[in-house]
């Protein structure tokens, strides 16, 4: 006999007004003056937005343990992950963040948090230092966060290495309230900086000129094949997912890729990953552009058989233009657990909503 959820439920939200100025994904790379955009709408104060790949390494302490009781004091912890940082004026930011286990526990790892931090710049803004604090969800892979909650206190320095890219180093803690868990974190991270909405800057300041970059939002369904389980029977299945597409050149992007099983008796598996791709540099046909990318990333949950939880995703497929803003969107790849069994052909179908944002360039 099957036992029914019923529960009642509080929810809150908090709404953070944003705009975005965009053009058509067609001008992605074309460059413009600020002499000869002036008189335009770009000509007004651009917004700093901040995204970084971390990988970072987690020492649980005191009394943090599994769900079954066992200790997880001395064990090491590796994550991956995505963050976003959105600025509200020069050196105030908010920043959204997620991170999945990969190695060092069973897999299924994740936490998603949400915050505050300020930056004081150093070195002619060359160098800063960062502090920030949030909070959020997180859980899975067997540890005992109790009701979820964690807070997130952290620590950064970031330095400029080329053009947009910076490299940070951070130290901070992660923790429910009571400390029931407690971890250490140390981590390294990517980060690239888009000055967007607009050519101007501090004040009356402009950027000289300026280039479009694309971006594409995609969601979709993906079909696994033959999904080997820890406890249940092999049988397909299916999750929804998003992704987000930053292209660095014009045909070369970096992507984020999130993802959850909504079919297949797999409840509760999910995926972060992280990778790159490339398309091709003109359509094929009037509508029709063709792309490979590889991911990487964290995954676990759902009885899945994916180790400790790092996974691989190449695949290969095509784009249909629909509209100026939209394409349907398929391809076909393979996935792999690296110290699991899943090991499966995928499927996905899903739609494309593509802009290019124009960066300020001094």
């Amino acid at each position: 006999m099957e036992d029914s959820i019923k529960s009642s439920q509080l929810n809150y939200a908090v709404r953070i007004p944003f705009q975005l100025k965009y053009a058509p994904f067609a001008e992605t790379e074309k460059r413009i003056a600020y002499k000869d955009y002036e008189q335009t709408a770009w000509n007004t104060e651009s917004k700093r937005v901040d995204f970084s790949l971390n990988f970072n390494t987690m020492f649980p302490k005191k009394k943090s343990k599994t769900i079954t009781g066992g200790s997880l004091v001395g064990k090491t912890i590796q994550l991956v992950g995505f963050e976003l940082s959105t600025y509200i004026g020069k050196n105030n930011f908010l920043f959204a963040k997620a991170d999945g286990a990969y190695k060092g526990i069973q897999g299924g790892y994740l936490n998603v948090l949400l915050g505050y931090g300020h930056k004081f710049t150093l070195f002619n803004d060359q160098t800063s230092l960062a502090l920030k604090f949030g909070m959020g969800p997180g859980g899975g892979g067997t540890v005992d966060t109790e009701g979820g909650l964690l807070i997130y206190p952290d620590i950064s320095i970031t330095q400029k290495i080329w053009k947009n890219f910076n490299i940070s180093l951070n130290k901070g803690y992660l923790m429910t309230p009571n400390q029931h868990f407690l971890g250490s974190t140390f981590g390294l991270g990517l980060q690239y900086n888009l000055r967007q909405n607009g050519l101007g800057y501090d004040k009356d300041q402009h950027f000289d000129s300026g280039v479009f970059k694309g971006l594409e939002i995609i969601a979709a369904q993906e079909l696994y094949f033959n999904v080997e389980r820890d406890d249940f029977p092999t049988e397909n299945m299916q999750q929804v997912f998003a992704q987000i597409n930053f292209y660095l050149k014009k045909q070369w992007y970096l992507a984020t890729h999130v993802s959850f099983a909504n079919f297949g008796n797999a409840g509760a598996y999910g995926e972060g990953a992280f990778g790159f791709g490339v398309t091709t540099a003109d359509k094929m046909h009037t509508k029709l552009k063709a792309f490979a990318q590889v991911l990487a990333g964290g995954s676990g949950g759902g009885n899945v058989n994916v180790g400790q939880g790092l996974i691989i995703k190449p695949s290969v497929g095509l784009q249909y233009h629909l509209f100026p803003v939209l394409d349907l969107r398929g391809s076909f790849g393979h996935v792999k657990a690296l110290d699991g069994a899943l090991n499966s052909s995928t499927l996905n179908l899903g739609l494309t909503y593509k802009i290019s944002l124009l960066q300020g360039k001094e």
